[in-house]
């Protein structure tokens, strides 16, 4: 079948790729590069960087995403070319007419199973995805025969992939029986000719030269198992009429062949099923089993999207392949419409409807429900049908965590498609009389999950329906308050942020509210985030419209005012820009928090912000004052807490134009701190030590002969040694300022 454990390992590998390593990958790309040049980098690691580039969701993500599976779909990858083209409908990249390139890499990866690409092909030229059908089956559909005995030199004869009568004849007559093993994989004659729909072939083997009609592989995969992979219900037939055991399964997952009745042409699924299951006894509700490797679960991988079949039992794959034809007839022939794909003793067992809500697959979420399944079933973490539609794919994509991005992109395409579909199961959902606001496991409603997981179209489609904004999260921030949180160019559909934001304050009655461990309003959540400046005018802007607005001096916990909070981040970008924009709405600079620090003892203390951005900002917050307010401000900039000053706070974050600055506006150097009862003197000679010890013990035993000899000479990593990153800490410069001052 089509899963190959080296298929396991490469998606593993790319996954899991350093960062490092990836934007190294990166830069190997140049303006220039050509991937249908042969030197180019393969199609398999090109698909791989955009599999890395989708799990860490970078700024621009998107459309390097795009890129690379075009690059890959270029370089002749049928997985990248079933689902180019929803790609870049999805990402609005270019014009979506259906040219020759496109169309071609349809009919490939048609040819090469996609399910996706068989979709769009039947829809833009039926006559292509028929032919591309018939040479998918040609080549032995999802068997994976062809390409192991094509790499194996035990069967290097082109004959066995197009067997005679005439030529099975002779090969038989030359080997001392008709089951004599061909090939590493434990294949047969009989194998080979159903896989490649060679009935007659079929029937000379086992009538006449007494060929094992049940003959098993090495994965105990039988002749009639690799006729349904190929979807042949002509070879299907002659293998019954020659009594063909259909309740065999395979080897390691325990796959049937009827999990394989999507495969088979629509105006045949209903006549193999009922042979199957009829004639066949086959277990209409037979469940895989899972593998698993130090207690976890393997994927059943495939070369296409989604890239691993389901687990479960046959609906569960008629569902997922989308064929309600398929599963009309399990239905009928007694398949259980709620079965689980996994035993009780899994918490994230999956019905065929949880699964469809959490594909978004509108399609068979009304089918499923239009049929009985059940729609009140909550899983034991507490999740109803609406968080399944809404689930992060690393607690409910099995196994295999394709990203969700991916999911949304290549299942429906645009933006205006994924949303449709969304409303549709969650219209079937609410019908059905789901609670949309149902509280799982850790206080979370849907509409908490699709914000936390940064799903802006699920969001937006639960407000609509009048989701609750005023429930909490487990840590009392509101729905509100962590999309405020959220940099809209990591988002799927960036452009459904400001509409989401839009929602939650037209429908959130408490939008004053001082939420998470700190207490914080959602002006400081605003304030705070590391998006873009655009955004963060925006996002001030609609708040700063409300009525009543929330205040810009509103205190969190601590006392901490939004422009405080600013001044203090570790993580947001731009923050000269974000304080200029905070005062020009008003943002009293002069507030203090709890324990007295005012704006420059905040900024001193921040060691993220480099000497020189802390100085530039320092001049100009103090530049709005006359030079008496000015060294009044400085000489009074103290911390309750510990009656540090600024200065000292300046020298232990290693800022030695912040030191000069302070200095020279007469802060004094001779201060105690309570907590230790040291100067600014004793705290730079401290801080020498720190970083002499950090350099000895983490840094210089990393480096070679010449980078010593580097390091030395240019103190870089005496520098480095601070693990705080951006900037160091204190350094001999910074000693002999606070030295000399007297």
């Amino acid at each position: 079948m089509g899963s190959r454990r080296s298929d396991l390992k490469t998606y593993y590998f790319w996954n899991s790729l350093d960062l490092p390593l990836l934007e190294d990958l990166e830069n190997y790309i140049t303006p220039d590069f050509d991937p249908k040049q042969q030197q180019s980098l393969p199609g398999e690691a090109l698909f791989g960087i955009a599999t890395a580039i989708s799990s860490y969701r970078h700024l621009g993500f998107q459309k390097k995403f795009s890129r690379y599976i075009t690059y890959a779909a270029h370089a002749l990858l049928p997985a990248a070319q079933g689902i180019a083209g929803r790609i870049i409908e999805a990402l609005d990249l270019e014009d979506q007419e259906y040219d020759d390139t496109r169309l071609d890499w349809l009919r490939k990866a048609v040819s090469n199973g996609s399910l996706t690409a068989a979709e769009d092909l039947a829809r833009v030229c039926p006559e292509y995805f028929r032919e591309a059908k018939r040479a998918f089956r040609k080549g032995g559909g999802y068997n994976d025969v062809f390409l192991a005995a094509q790499a194996d030199p035990e069967s290097s004869s082109g004959e066995l992939f197009e067997l005679t009568t005439e030529s099975t004849s002779r090969i038989c007559n030359s080997i001392d029986t008709p089951d004599l093993i061909l090939d590493s994989q434990g294949n047969c004659l009989l194998h080979y000719a159903a896989t490649y729909g060679k009935s007659s072939v079929i029937r000379y083997l086992v009538s006449e030269r007494g060929a094992c009609v049940n003959a098993q592989d090495y994965q105990e995969e039988t002749p009639l198992y690799k006729a349904c992979l190929s979807g042949d219900e002509t070879a299907v037939n002659v293998l019954f009429q020659l009594q063909a055991d259909a309740r065999i399964v395979s080897k390691t997952f325990n796959i049937s062949c009827l999990h394989w009745l999507f495969n088979f042409d629509t105006n045949a699924i209903r006549d193999v099923a009922k042979l199957l299951v009829v004639n066949g006894k086959a277990d209409v509700n037979a469940r895989i089993k899972a593998a698993t490797i130090e207690k976890r679960k393997q994927p059943l991988v495939t070369q296409h999207f989604p890239f691993h079949w389901p687990f479960g039992t046959p609906l569960h794959w008629a569902v997922a392949a989308r064929s309600q034809v398929a599963a009309d007839v399990l239905l009928e022939l007694g398949a259980d419409i709620d079965a689980f794909d996994f035993p009780e003793d899994d918490g994230d067992r999956q019905t065929a409807l949880t699964m469809a809500m959490y594909r978004n697959d509108a399609e068979m979420v009304e089918y499923l429900l239009g049929k009985g399944a059940a729609s009140n079933y909550i899983d034991s973490n507490g999740r109803n049908l609406v968080h399944f539609m809404v689930a992060n794919h690393r607690n409910l994509n099995r196994a295999f965590h394709l990203p969700r991005s991916i999911w949304s992109w290549v299942s429906h395409g645009s933006a205006k498609n994924h949303l449709g579909q969304l409303r549709r199961c969650l219209l079937g959902a609410r019908k059905a009389g789901v609670n949309i606001d149902l509280r799982r496991v850790y206080s979370a409603t849907p509409l908490i999950d699709a914000i936390e997981n940064e799903d802006a179209c699920s969001a937006l489609v639960l407000l609509e329906a009048e989701a609750d904004p005023d429930i909490l999260c487990a840590l009392g921030e509101s729905p509100l308050q962590k999309w405020l949180t959220v940099d809209a160019r990591g988002l799927d559909y960036p452009e459904f942020y400001l509409p989401v934001l839009s929602e939650l304050l037209n429908r959130t009655n408490s939008i004053n509210h001082h939420g998470g461990i700190l207490e914080k309003t959602v002006c400081h959540y605003a304030a705070t985030n590391s998006c873009s400046i655009d955004q963060f005018d925006n996002v001030m802007s609609m708040l700063l419209a409300c009525n009543p607005a929330p205040s810009l001096d509103d205190r969190d916990r601590d006392g901490v005012t939004p422009f405080l909070r600013v001044l203090m981040n570790l993580d947001a970008k731009d923050i000269s820009v974000r304080v200029d924009r905070l005062i020009q709405l008003g943002a009293d600079i002069e507030l203090k928090n709890d324990d007295g620090e005012d704006f420059l003892h905040c900024l001193c203390s921040n060691v993220k912000l480099s000497d020189q951005e802390t100085l530039e900002i320092a001049k100009s917050l103090l530049g709005r004052y006359d030079p008496s307010r000015q060294r009044q401000i400085a000489s009074e900039s103290h911390s309750k807490y510990d009656e540090s000053t600024a200065l000292m706070r300046a020298v232990r974050s290693g800022k030695l134009g912040c030191v000069k600055l302070l200095a020279g506006l007469g802060v004094s150097i001779n201060e105690l701190d309570m907590k230790r009862r040291w100067t600014a003197l004793d705290l730079a000679m401290n801080e020498a030590d720190i970083i002499r010890s950090k350099f000895i013990d983490q840094t210089w035993d990393t480096f070679g002969m010449a980078e010593r000899a580097d390091a030395i000479e240019d103190r870089t990593a005496f520098r480095n040694a601070n693990n705080w990153g951006k900037y160091p800490g204190i350094s001999l410069p910074i000693f002999a300022i606070v030295s000399s001052v007297n």
